[in-house]
């Protein structure tokens, strides 16, 4: 994909029977030396673990730390932590809100040229497909990287409201991470930091359409309704009803101190868009 800036990275050195701790796609003996075959599945989850370790413990040996720090000089950026749990809500029309979490496997960071912060949701992909030996194949097939791409760009809208929250500022990018689980000794990462081609491809308009939040707030659930001048008494105050710091309506604020007398159900239909105001039926409040 053209927005990811992409390496070749390749750790020459080889694993080695001995080095127990670091031989995360070997096959499993039990006990009656019956060698059984590891699941890709487990392959993949070693390959992670491997990683992680090598992030949340500060090393770089062996194959994995090897290279994580390749990966780092090739970038320039610094991995501070891996297995990183992230919620937040995503806010759309009206009163529509959904709730996200999940755990990004791991977040990096570095400095731009022009001195910006630059902090990245980082995805490894580890694949058993014969079609992905050749990693350059993984990034010409678009479904190997659809579903992965639009998880991170999700995880990457929920870090950058939670900086924001945090008064933080910085850009928020994605690093992907392909590794064949028969040579981990290869990969080739990519990094995106400017999203202006996905934005032209229309790939993250759905995304621009929700209001993302990393907490939820009163303000998160007001949407936008233009009455007419009409509809409200010449004494109308905003100063007096309105919350200052977030324009809300109070809500003890009485309809009859702020809408005009000669106000009628047809202006408020017609601001409102409906057919028609339908009484139901009228029940007396229990007191």
């Amino acid at each position: 994909m053209e927005s990811f800036d992409r390496k070749n990275i390749t750790v020459k050195e080889r694993l080695r029977p001995r080095e127990a701790s670091n031989k995360p796609l070997e096959d499993k003996q039990d006990k009656g030396g019956q060698t059984t075959p590891s699941t890709p599945q487990k392959k993949g989850q070693e390959i992670h673990q491997m990683l992680a370790d090598q992030i949340n413990k500060g090393r770089r040996d062996g194959i994995g730390g090897k290279m994580l720090k390749e990966i780092e000089r090739q970038f320039g950026c610094t991995f501070i932590q891996a297995e990183v749990s992230i919620s937040g809500y995503a806010v759309g029309n009206k009163t529509q809100v959904d709730f996200w979490s999940g755990t990004m496997d791991a977040v990096a960071f570095r400095r731009s040229e022009e001195d910006v912060l630059q902090v990245f949701v980082v995805d490894w992909k580890t694949t058993s497909k014969t079609d992905c030996q050749q990693l350059e194949n993984w990034w010409t097939n678009a479904t190997n990287f659809k579903e992965p791409l639009y998880q991170c760009l999700v995880y990457r809208e929920l870090l950058q409201a939670h900086l924001k929250h945090s008064k933080l500022n910085a850009n928020v990018g994605i690093i992907l991470v392909p590794i064949h689980q028969n040579d981990p000794e290869l990969s080739i990462p990519g990094l995106c930091v400017d999203f202006k081609i996905m934005d032209n491809m229309l790939l993250l308009d759905k995304l621009k359409d929700l209001q993302w939040c990393s907490v939820l707030d009163e303000s998160s659930f007001a949407y936008t309704i233009k009455l007419p001048c009409k509809l409200f008494k010449e004494s109308f105050d905003p100063a007096v009803v309105v919350a200052e710091t977030t324009n809300i309506l109070k809500g003890d604020t009485r309809l009859k101190d702020i809408f005009n007398d000669n106000a009628t159900v047809e202006d408020l239909r017609q601001v409102l868009d409906l057919r028609v105001l339908k009484v139901e039926g009228i029940k007396e409040e229990e007191s």
